[in-house]
C-alpha cells in the first residue's frame, strides 16, 4: 500500500532534485531492499526514501544506503 501524501512528496524530491526515484505509481515501480518494500528509491544516488507520517504532524525523512561490494 502506498499514501498519495508520499508519491506527492516523492515527486517534489525528484523534481526539486532532478532525479529519477522508483515508486509504486511511476513506470519504474517500487523496490524491495533485503524484502521490505521502499517508498522510494534511486538508482543513480543509491539513497532510499522513505515517508512517515505521525498522528501528531506529517513529517519525512530519508535515508541513503551504501552497498558494499564484496569483490
Amino acid at each position: 500500500n502506498y499514501s498519495l501524501d508520499s508519491i506527492r512528496w516523492l515527486e517534489y524530491v525528484s523534481f526539486s532534485e532532478g532525479i529519477s526515484i522508483n515508486h509504486a505509481l511511476n513506470s519504474q515501480g517500487e523496490v524491495f531492499i533485503d524484502g521490505i518494500k521502499e517508498d522510494g528509491y534511486c538508482a543513480v544516488t543509491r539513497t532510499v526514501y522513505r515517508f512517515h507520517v505521525s498522528f501528531f504532524s506529517s513529517f519525512c525523512i530519508f535515508l541513503n544506503l551504501f552497498f558494499i561490494n564484496d569483490d
